[in-house]
């Protein structure tokens, strides 16, 4: 049986800490714990802690620490060592990792719903089946990550670095990823409704059968992705760049994709109903000789409809002319199923990442 002295290495004289009886059989449980960071080493390689709700751990060194199945929600761990430590399974709503060094801790299934991550070192950290709804990621770099159905509803990831990482099946609706590198990224079958994705890169992603409905792509970087069989309906793709991309038989339905590149993009059996097709060069002559089985009709909007000065004749009868300057992209009604209904929205100042990447 682990002793409480034995579990505090150094120990300031007006420190305060409420144990269990030390004669107990079960493990020592550590409730309460008034401690002065500068002053303390805090060493728990296999003490299993039940309960440290809202206690500072802030700047202490906890490599190795046992907190699996822990409450540690709200706890602060701002820029503490928990180097191989064991999170798994632990509650770490609304905690604190500002800067935390986290590299090859294992926070499997753990929950960390509204904690705070920038700045935070996850360098070989394992993160199956972890929660980061409503998380602050920013600028944290998680290149080669494993976040293959992981929950990041809501989760602020702009400036995050993602290349490589295995996204496939998870959950991003609502997320902000505003510059956020998906460089080589898998989103197989991922759900990014309603998400930010205002000048992100996702050159070479795979983003087959992946759900990006409504959602915000201004300025975004798609070169050489494969999105068949990808839903982009009802999407903002203005100025985005999508040379050589894959959108082969892909949903387009309602998109904004006016003035975007589409130098030898493949877009034979996409449907693009309702698309807008403005400032790309493409117009339905061309299109209908360059993609085989393209899905259109009547209310699809193809380069050069409604200029005034255009020589050429219109080759679908009775176009609806679009109003620029009020067109929008729909919004959608359907929200993501959040596991934590009542807890509110996160927000996070924006740091400068000190993070390096994750092991694949």
């Amino acid at each position: 049986m682990l002793q409480s002295d034995q579990a505090l290495k150094k120990v300031p004289v007006d420190a305060e800490v409420v144990t269990q009886d030390a004669h107990a059989e079960s493990h020592t449980d550590i409730v309460k714990c008034k401690i002065d960071p500068a002053q303390l080493v805090l060493e728990l390689p296999r003490l299993s802690i039940k309960d440290f709700s809202g206690v500072d751990f802030s700047g202490m060194s906890l490599a190795g620490a046992d907190f699996s199945g822990a409450d540690l929600s709200g706890a602060n761990f701002s820029e503490a060592s928990l180097m191989g430590a064991d999170l798994s399974g632990a509650d770490l709503y609304k905690a604190n990792l500002k800067g935390a060094r986290l590299a090859g801790a294992n926070l499997e299934n753990a929950d960390l719903s509204m904690a705070d991550l920038s700045e935070c070192s996850l360098a070989g950290a394992s993160l199956q089946g972890i929660t980061l709804s409503g998380a602050c990621l920013v600028g944290v770099r998680l290149s080669g990550a494993r976040l293959a159905g992981a929950d990041l509803y809501e989760a602020d990831l702009s400036m995050a670095v993602l290349a490589g990482a295995d996204l496939r099946r998870a959950n991003l609706s609502m997320a902000t990823m505003v510059g956020t590198d998906l460089t080589g990224a898998k989103l197989q079958y991922a759900r990014l409704v309603m998400v930010d994705l205002t000048d992100a890169t996702l050159c070479n992603a795979k983003l087959n059968g992946a759900r990006i409905t409504d959602s915000t792509l201004v300025g975004a970087a798609l070169c050489r992705a494969n999105a068949t069989h990808c839903d982009l309906s009802g999407s903002n793709m203005s100025n985005t760049k999508l040379w050589w991309t894959q959108l082969f038989k892909t949903n387009l339905t309602g998109a904004n994709l006016s003035n975007a590149l589409l130098t030898e993009t493949n877009m034979s059996l996409a449907q693009i109903e309702g698309t807008i097709l403005t400032d790309t060069g493409l117009t339905q002559a061309e299109a209908t000789q360059r993609f085989q089985g393209l899905c259109y009709d009547e209310t699809t909007v193809w380069d050069g409809q409604g200029r005034s000065g255009e020589d050429e004749e219109p080759i679908v009868n009775n176009v609806a002319q679009p109003k620029k300057s009020h067109k929008k992209s729909p919004k959608g009604s359907g929200k993501s199923r959040r596991k934590r209904a009542a807890r509110p929205a996160a927000s996070c100042s924006v740091g400068t990442a000190l993070v390096p990447d994750a092991t694949p």
